[in-house]
């Protein structure tokens, strides 16, 4: 019953963000022929171009003809970079999950040490300086960090690559000079787009810890003579991480957001960079495309969290 309150829900969010989606792209000032006008164009090859677009036809009927071919499976083709939309996708969609994925398990890895630490010494200075460093972090831009990176590690040490997904020329070919180079091109971003999810979720995890620690059970735990690790990794951190993993689904398409601004910065050959090329280009296939793909992982990331919390936590089936 539950599944399939979800998977009706699913369809319903995923139609109207496909309505919303194609309403803000195609209300918006200009269209796809506006990189093709200059001084010496010529209007009525702009029209025709429109003609064959289909953007000459009113705006119900635009919307009917992208729904039913994107029901068919028909994605079309890129007006840019003239190939299949499918084709584009395929290329780019392993780079970008393989970014933010690492960049996931890294935020809550690290984010949740971090709010344990922070948790457990917040009386303390060192649990103060956590807080803090934590504070500082998720209020500093992505994009600023990123830059400050590339010129710190890449420019000034030149200890790590500043772009792409992999060198031009690697000197020892094989496997393992091969999976090295992409290791070294992806700590960088990897390490960039999951700071900022580290430290909101070392912020939710520390005020978790504070409040399992003032729980009766911890004090019944203490009483009983256990150690302060025993209290603390048997008792205290399976409870104050439980909550946790609501973060993912929420988490998940934040992840997808901040991509974007990541691969343009260090030319990742992602979803995110190719999104924002074919905004400024007004490649309606491709923006479609990549709108609906990441809002479809977006609704299944939400729906996955509230499923797994529903079946680990007893409390929400007896709810």
């Amino acid at each position: 019953m539950i599944v399939f309150k979800h998977i009706s829900r699913f369809v319903f969010l995923l139609a109207g963000i496909w309505t919303l989606n194609f309403c803000l792209v195609r209300l918006s000032p200009g269209d796809a022929t506006n990189v093709y006008w200059g001084p010496h164009s010529d209007r009525t090859s702009l029209e025709t171009l429109r003609a064959q677009r289909g953007l000459q036809l009113p705006f119900w009927q635009q919307f009917k003809l992208w729904t039913v071919r994107f029901l068919q499976g028909d994605w079309g083709y890129s007006w840019t970079r003239h190939r299949p939309v499918t084709a584009i996708l395929k290329e780019a969609m392993p780079s970008t999950l393989q970014l933010t994925s690492l960049a996931l398990a890294f935020s809550f890895i690290i984010g949740s040490a971090w709010g344990v630490l922070a948790g457990r010494y917040a009386e303390h200075a060192s649990g103060h300086v956590l807080n803090f460093s934590g504070l500082l972090i998720y209020a500093l831009p992505s994009f600023w960090l990123a830059s400050l990176a590339i010129m710190f590690f890449s420019v000034k040490l030149q200890w790590l690559p500043s772009s792409g997904m992999s060198s031009l020329f690697i000197d020892e070919p094989g496997f393992g000079p091969k999976l090295w180079d992409r290791v070294r091109h992806l700590i960088l971003p990897v390490t960039i787009l999951g700071l900022a999810g580290a430290a909101a979720v070392s912020r939710f995890v520390r005020a978790q810890m504070r409040n399992v620690l003032r729980q009766d059970f911890i004090r019944l735990a203490q009483a009983k003579g256990l150690s302060q690790r025993d209290v603390l990794l048997r008792h205290a951190l399976k409870n104050a991480l439980l909550p946790v993993i609501t973060l993912l689904g929420l988490y998940f398409p934040f992840l997808l957001g901040g991509a974007l601004v990541i691969e343009v910065i260090f030319a990742w050959p992602g979803m995110g960079r190719i999104a924002y090329e074919a905004l400024f280009s007004k490649d309606y296939p491709v923006l479609f495309a990549v709108n609906l793909i990441t809002a479809t992982m977006t609704i299944a990331g939400n729906a996955a969290a509230d499923l797994l919390y529903h079946f680990i936590d007893p409390r929400v089936r007896r709810a």
